[in-house]
């Protein structure tokens, strides 16, 4: 799951991202959500309008940025470098949105996975439909 959210992002990897433990009301520390979550499951919709990516490929940065990066632990040096630089570069973007509905399931569960999986396909059938459908809950 996380590899899928983060290749969305454009994410190298298979860690979650901040993403990932926001839609699933995860803690961050990803052993131990790993450890007490059975199953995550979604559906929904990802709506690309654009898609915006640096092509230089390998990044170069210039020489004066590379000759202001700190040569030995400098603590006041590495927070002017910061200061100046950041500490992360945009290298792309996407503008759009998502409408998702999103499912965590802990090991005290009792429900099947099939069932879970059935839930979740009748209620993103309501959520994303004409809004004539009956209510889940009137169909149950």
């Amino acid at each position: 799951m996380s590899e899928l959210l983060n290749q969305k992002s454009s994410i190298q990897g298979k860690v979650p991202s901040g993403y990932l433990n926001s839609i699933f009301g995860l803690r961050g520390d990803w052993l131990q959500d790993a450890e007490d979550t059975k199953n995550l499951a979604f559906d929904g919709y990802f709506i690309s309008l654009y898609h915006l990516h640096l092509t230089a490929s390998p990044l170069v940065l210039h020489d004066r940025v590379k000759k202001s990066v700190p040569p030995h632990w400098d603590p006041a040096a590495l927070s002017r470098f910061i200061r100046t630089y950041g500490t992360h570069i945009i290298v792309g973007m996407a503008i759009g949105g998502q409408d998702l509905i999103c499912i965590r399931q802990n090991y005290s569960s009792t429900i099947p996975p099939s069932e879970l999986r059935g839930y979740l396909e009748d209620l993103g059938d309501v959520m994303f439909s004409d809004g004539k459908s009956p209510s889940l809950l009137q169909r149950k």
